[in-house]
C-alpha cells in the first residue's frame, strides 16, 4: 500500500492492541496507530486522528462495536470497518455486515489481519471513485440543466444507442411543442427544415450515425412556431466509447434571425452613412478611440478615417472657444449610455471653428451592454450666425425703441413748455397786466375784470385740452368710446372728425390694449393736425373674436410713403402695434390723403 494508513482501534485491552499493533509492523505496513479505549477517545479520534480504517472489539463497557458502526455511517464518507473480537456468533456476524462493517476476524485468527485491511482499503477506493464518477456525473448533469435554461439556444443529446433524444426548453419553444407530450424522436425536427436546406442538414446525421465525422457546424433555415422562417447555426459534437464506435451527440441550434436582421440594418445603415452629407463618427464609448467616420465627418472636419483611427474625438475636435459646460455633459451623457441632443462649437483640422448639431446614441452589443457610441452631426455654422444677426438686430431694434420712446417724451417735454410758454403763460401774464391796469385805474373796472374773467376761462381750457394731451385716461373705470369722443373734443377741427365705433365689444379688449389703440389715435390726430390740412377725418373702430381693427382716413395734403421718412409719431405707432404682434398699413401719396390700419390679434 503506498499511502500510510491511519489506523484507529477501539479496544479496552491494551495487551491485546499491542498484539494487532506488533502483528501489523511485522508485516512490513505503512501505518500509523491510536488507540481508542471507551466512547469519548472514539469520538475525539474520530475528528482529530481522521483514521483510514477502524478496527473495532465486540464489547467494550457501556460502549460496543454496533454503535461504534452506526456513529462511523452516519460520517459523510464512509470509513472501512472491521470488527476484531474474541469470540462472536454467526448470527451477530452477518448482522453486523449488513449494517456495514467490511469483515471481522476473531482475535485468535490474526493473521487474517493485514490481509483483511488491505481488501477494505481497496474495496473502499473503488467504492469512492465509483462514488466521486456518480457525482460528478450528478453535478455535470446539474451544469447542463442550469445551463440549458439559461441559454436562449436549443440544446439537445441524442443517445445513438438508444436512439432516444432530449431537448432543453428552448427546443420546445423553438420548435412550437408542448414540454408535457412525448419527447419527439430525432428526426422530427427536421419536418421544420427548409425545403432546400432538409437534404444537407440530414446527410450530417447520418454521417454522426455511420461514425463519419466527429463535429458539424452549418447555417440553415428553419420554421419556427410562429410559422416564419429563420436562420440557424447548428452545431453537433459527438461522444465516442473507448473502441471508438460514437455514443452520444450533443448539439444546439442558435438563432441568428436578429443577428442577420441587424447585419442587414448596419448595411443599410452604413450604406446611408457614407452617402450622407452630415458627419458620422463611431468610437468606443470605454476608451474614446474611434473606430469608424464616413466621407461626410471628412469634409465637414478635415481629419481622414486614418487620422482619426484610434484617436480620441474628444481631444481632436475639442478648441478653445468650445464651452466646457456643454463638453462636459456631452461626456457624461456618454458614460451613461444615454442619448445626447445639442449644439457644439468644434474645431476643424485647419483649426476653423464650426457650429454642429450634434445627435448621439448608445450602441448595444448582443449582450445589451453599450461598448460603443455613434454620433451624427450637422453643419449649422449659418443658421448660429443668422440667428446672432437676428439677435443683434432685435437688440438694435429695442435700442431703436428706447430712442423713439425717449424722444418722444422730449418732444412731449418741449410741447408741454411751449403750450404754457406760448399759451397759457401769456394768457396769464395778460390778466397779470390787466390787474396792475384796474389796480392804478380803478374806475374801468367792470369791463377790465370780464376780459380777466375770460382769460383765466381760456386758461383754463386750454390746460384741460393739456391735461387730456398728456394724461392717459383710467380705462378700467372710463369707455374707450366716451374718451376717444372728448379726445375729439379737445381738438379745434372736432366738427370735421366723424367716430365710428357701433361695431366695437369693449368687453373683449383688455385696458392696456385700449390704452395702446387711445395712443395711436392721439398719435395720428396730432399728425393730421400738423401736417395734413384736412377737411375731413373719418375713425372706425371694429373688434370681432380673432382681432380689433383701428381704420384712420384724412382727405389732407398727404405725402409720398417711399420718400418721406417714418418721423417720431409714425414709428411710435409702428413700435406699439409690432408689441401686439398686430399689422401697420400706411397708404398715402401727394394730394390724395392718407390712411392708416391698425389690426392687432385678440387672445383667444
Amino acid at each position: 500500500m503506498p499511502e500510510t494508513l491511519k489506523i484507529l482501534m477501539l479496544e479496552d485491552n491494551a495487551t491485546d492492541a499491542e498484539l494487532v499493533e506488533r502483528l501489523l509492523k511485522k508485516e512490513k505496513l505503512d501505518f500509523e496507530f491510536s488507540l481508542a479505549m471507551n466512547k469519548d477517545t472514539f469520538l475525539r479520534a474520530l475528528d482529530r486522528f481522521c483514521p483510514t480504517v477502524i478496527l473495532a472489539d465486540n464489547s467494550l463497557p457501556q460502549f460496543n462495536a454496533k454503535e461504534a458502526l452506526e456513529i462511523v455511517n452516519g460520517r459523510s464518507r464512509h470509513i472501512p470497518f472491521i470488527l476484531v473480537t474474541g469470540s462472536v456468533s454467526e448470527e451477530f456476524a452477518a448482522n453486523i455486515i449488513k449494517l456495514g462493517a467490511d469483515d471481522y476476524i476473531l482475535k485468535d485468527r490474526l493473521i487474517r489481519l493485514p490481509a483483511a485491511i488491505d481488501a477494505a482499503v481497496k474495496q473502499q477506493r473503488v467504492e469512492m471513485e465509483k462514488w466521486e464518477a456518480q457525482e460528478e456525473s450528478r453535478k455535470f448533469s446539474e451544469r447542463v440543466q442550469t445551463l440549458s435554461k439559461a441559454t436562449k439556444d436549443a440544446i439537445w443529446d441524442w443517445d445513438l444507442l438508444t436512439d432516444q433524444v432530449w431537448w432543453n426548453e428552448s427546443f420546445y419553444t423553438l420548435l412550437g411543442y408542448d414540454p408535457e407530450l412525448p419527447v419527439p424522436g430525432v428526426y422530427e425536427w427536421t419536418k421544420h427544415l427548409h425545403a432546400d436546406d432538409r437534404d444537407k442538414v440530414i446527410g450530417r446525421l447520418r454521417d454522426i450515425r455511420k461514425n463519419l465525422t466527429h463535429s458539424w457546424e452549418d447555417e440553415f433555415r428553419f420554421r419556427l412556431a410562429d410559422g416564419n422562417y429563420g436562420t440557424m447555426l447548428g452545431r453537433a459534437y459527438v461522444l465516442r466509447d473507448d473502441s471508438g464506435t460514437p455514443v452520444r451527440a450533443i448539439g444546439a441550434f442558435v438563432d441568428l434571425s436578429e443577428q442577420k436582421r441587424l447585419l442587414k440594418e448596419m448595411e443599410v445603415l452604413s450604406l446611408i452613412a457614407k452617402e450622407t452629407g452630415n458627419a458620422v463618427i463611431i468610437f468606443d464609448k470605454g476608451s474614446w478611440h474611434t473606430t469608424w467616420v464616413n466621407e461626410g465627418f471628412t469634409r465637414h472636419t478635415g481629419y481622414t478615417a486614418q487620422d482619426m483611427r484610434g484617436g480620441n474625438p474628444s481631444i481632436l475636435l475639442k478648441g478653445p472657444g468650445t464651452d466646457p459646460r456643454v463638453f462636459d455633459e456631452l461626456v457624461s451623457r456618454i458614460a451613461d449610455s444615454k442619448p445626447y441632443t445639442g449644439d457644439i462649437l468644434i474645431y476643424t483640422k485647419s483649426g476653423e471653428p464650426r457650429w454642429h448639431y450634434v445627435s448621439g446614441q448608445p450602441i448595444y452589443d448582443d449582450h445589451k451592454e453599450a461598448r460603443k457610441y455613434f454620433i451624427i452631426s450637422t453643419d449649422v455654422s449659418e443658421r448660429r450666425r443668422m440667428e446672432e444677426e437676428r439677435l443683434t438686430a432685435k437688440i438694435e431694434q429695442q435700442k431703436e425703441v428706447t430712442r423713439a420712446i425717449l424722444q418722444t417724451q422730449e418732444r412731449e417735454r418741449n410741447q408741454l413748455g411751449r403750450e404754457l410758454h406760448d399759451n397759457i403763460n401769456q394768457i396769464l401774464a395778460s390778466v397779470y397786466l390787466k390787474l396792475g391796469f384796474y389796480l392804478e385805474n380803478p374806475e374801468a373796472r367792470l369791463p377790465l375784470i370780464e376780459s380777466c374773467r375770460q382769460s383765466l376761462k381760456h386758461a383754463i381750457q386750454e390746460a384741460r385740452n393739456l391735461s387730456h394731451q398728456m394724461v392717459m385716461p383710467s380705462f378700467s373705470e372710463k369707455d374707450l368710446r366716451d374718451e376717444l369722443s372728448m379726445l375729439i373734443e379737445n381738438y379745434s377741427y372736432r366738427k370735421i372728425v366723424r367716430l365710428q365705433t357701433a361695431s366695437l365689444e369693449e368687453e373683449k379688449i383688455s385696458d392696456t390694449l385700449k390704452e395702446t389703440l387711445f395712443r395711436i389715435v392721439q398719435e395720428q390726430l396730432s399728425n393730421i393736425h400738423k401736417h395734413a390740412n384736412a377737411e375731413k377725418i373719418f375713425i372706425r373702430l371694429h373688434s370681432n373674436p380673432e382681432s380689433v381693427t383701428l381704420f384712420i382716413k384724412d382727405n389732407g395734403v398727404g405725402f409720398d410713403i417711399h420718400q418721406n421718412r417714418k418721423g417720431i409719431g409714425i414709428t411710435n405707432i409702428f413700435n406699439r402695434v409690432q408689441s401686439y404682434n398686430g399689422t401697420t398699413d400706411l397708404i398715402s401719396s401727394p394730394g390724395r390723403g392718407c390712411t392708416l390700419v391698425v389690426k392687432i390679434p385678440l387672445p383667444r
